[in-house]
């Protein structure tokens, strides 16, 4: 049993630590506008947009869809039961989930600090209108849609870059591993 609270703990700060490491500030300027007052009126505007956008379906859908990949890889690397797996699933779903609130607070309070309430706005207002409104309504298909040809991509560029780091390797004076 200890293992299924190891892979649910990796996951969860592995996630966390992802998220994290894409809005930590590396620049001094970045960290500078991390840490200014964040502007009420942008806030709100921000606020508007996350639910125009309808973030909080994007984002439990994300989780649905990649929770079980996640949990079945890690599971069996760590030699999880079946039954393990799928408590460990359901547990770190149902929390993601009911957590996304908060995730969304927080995305809002990023946006209001990168961009203008005007700007926000401008988004929000998109997202209000029908094609606004056809874009979310697309956004399953296409995400499912453009993760196939990731993955199709990604095949067909395996052969080019072994070809590329075998061709450097032979090369005279080229790059060893």
């Amino acid at each position: 049993m200890l293992k299924v609270f190891a892979v649910a703990a990796v996951l969860a700060l592995g996630s966390a630590h992802r998220c994290i490491a894409q809005q930590t500030p590396t620049t001094p300027a970045a960290q500078q506008q991390s840490q200014a007052p964040v502007d009420p009126a942008a806030l709100a505007a921000a606020h508007r947009l996350m639910t125009s956008a309808h973030m909080n379906d994007a984002m439990n859908a994300m989780v649905q869809a990649m929770i079980p990949q996640m949990i079945q890889s890690m599971g069996r690397r760590q030699g999880l039961t079946q039954s393990q797996m799928t408590l460990v699933s359901t547990v770190v779903r149902e929390e993601m989930i009911a957590d996304t609130p908060r995730l969304i607070d927080m995305m809002a309070q990023l946006y209001a600090t990168r961009l203008s309430a005007a700007d926000l706005n401008a988004a929000a207002d998109f997202y209000e209108t029908d094609a606004g409104k056809h874009f979310i309504a697309a956004q399953g298909q296409m995400s499912a849609e453009g993760m196939a040809i990731g993955r199709a991509w990604g095949q067909q560029m395996v052969p080019r870059v072994v070809a590329r780091i075998e061709a450097e390797v032979r090369t005279p004076g080229g790059t060893q591993p």
